[in-house]
């Protein structure tokens, strides 16, 4: 119940951020995916009338918002708004289920920042935050349950991710990859393994082959065909290693800068697996996840900002680690108030990012999460301390 308000407190906060800023004009990616998802509504397909190069699962998503909340730039990122908090909920699940209570309210509540900051262009309804949800709901249900049919689900899921934008793909494969490595630290018989991924793979490709069959139906598949590949082939391909090195170093102070204190505890959060040996069964997903994370960033080396936000679910869960493994060896060593050390360093971290944004609608909501911190880091760890004694 705790952890809910705490969650709700900063999907709520952040809602007002997002709400406030609803009637901002459409910036150029977002007036493209209007535009198409217009089309959509009015019963012409994508790439008969207006084309890109990305898949069509981004449009398909604007149509929805604009059904929904009406043609209009509001229409558009209250979609947004609502595909937002509702990653944000999902990381905090995600995290949750990996390292606990507190790992998984500062995850959400780092994600929340990390995904509204201007230098990462997070308040545009880009394709990323698409990709996001689904990539994330994927994974979640990946490490849930080990059953066949939470496989294939994971796999529909994550193959939504790829429908939304293609370097979703990335997603698809460290999953895969992911299956693999357990099922062999598992010592699940080879028959078993492959079985398994082949199901995973089976829904991965279900949403493409359903968008191929629909783009199929509608008389447009070569267009699709030639925009999604051939041309985005082209695109991708055509800059050189040392055009991409230059923009990546003008772009990661942008994307890190505003929030680099969250970005320094998701590396606190990598260099706490060394130390902290309950979490220590998890360094393959998270190390797995960053890197493909990193990976989906990096095709035809452009490294615009936007483009940033497929890692944002995992730099806020290495957060989460960061500040959940600090109170734990807190509370185990030392004890008394220092225990509430890094939830404040994190509300810090949090303030900071958030910036002016969160000083007009969030200034309220501070001293509620720090109380609540405190709650958390008794309960939590409390039950941590309990079952080592067990």
């Amino acid at each position: 119940m705790l952890c809910a308000l705490i969650v709700m407190l900063v999907v709520t906060l952040f809602a007002c951020i997002r709400l406030r800023l609803r009637n901002v004009p459409l910036e150029r990616d977002e007036g493209e995916y209007a535009y198409a998802g217009q089309l959509m509504l009015q019963g012409i397909p994508p790439y008969k009338a207006a084309y890109n190069m990305k898949l069509p699962g981004t449009y398909a998503a604007y149509a929805i918002s604009l059904f929904l909340f009406g043609q209009t730039p509001a229409g558009v990122h209250l979609g947004l708004l609502v595909v937002n908090g509702a990653t944000t909920i999902l990381v905090f699940f995600l995290a949750k289920q990996l390292f606990g209570e507190i790992a998984g309210v500062t995850a959400a509540a780092a994600y929340a920042v990390l995904s509204a900051g201007a230098g990462i262009l997070g308040l545009p309804a880009h394709a990323t935050h698409f990709v996001v949800l689904p990539a994330v709901a994927g994974l979640l249900v990946l490490r849930a349950t080990k059953s066949l049919a939470a496989l294939f689900s994971a796999g529909t899921l994550l193959g939504i991710a790829f429908v939304m934008k293609q370097p979703g793909i990335f997603f698809v494969i460290f999953a895969a990859l992911y299956i693999l490595h357990n099922d062999w630290r598992l010592k699940l018989p080879m028959s078993a393994r492959i079985r398994r991924v082949a199901i995973f793979l089976l829904g991965a490709v279900l949403p493409f082959a359903v968008t191929c069959g629909v783009m199929l139906w509608c008389g447009v598949f070569p267009r699709f065909w030639f925009w999604i590949f051939d041309y985005a082939r082209a695109y991708a391909t055509f800059r050189t290693f040392q055009a991409g090195l230059d923009a990546f170093e003008a772009t990661a102070p942008l994307v890190v800068g505003p929030a680099i204190w969250i970005w320094l505890l998701a590396a606190v959060g990598m260099v706490a697996f060394a130390w902290d040996r309950t979490i220590r069964e998890h360094f393959p997903f998270c190390f797995g996840l960053l890197v493909f994370s990193f990976v989906a960033v990096c095709p035809g080396l452009f490294f615009r900002p936007h483009y940033f936000i497929v890692m944002l679910p995992i730099i806020a869960i290495l957060a989460g680690v960061a500040v959940s493994s600090a109170t734990q060896a807190l509370w185990r060593h030392r004890g008394g108030v220092l225990v509430f050390l890094p939830a404040a360093v994190f509300l810090v971290a949090f303030g900071c990012g958030a910036g002016r944004h969160l000083l007009y609608h969030g200034s309220c909501v501070c001293v509620p999460v720090l109380i609540s911190y405190s709650a958390l880091s008794r309960s939590d760890h409390g039950e941590r301390l309990h079952k080592e004694e067990q």
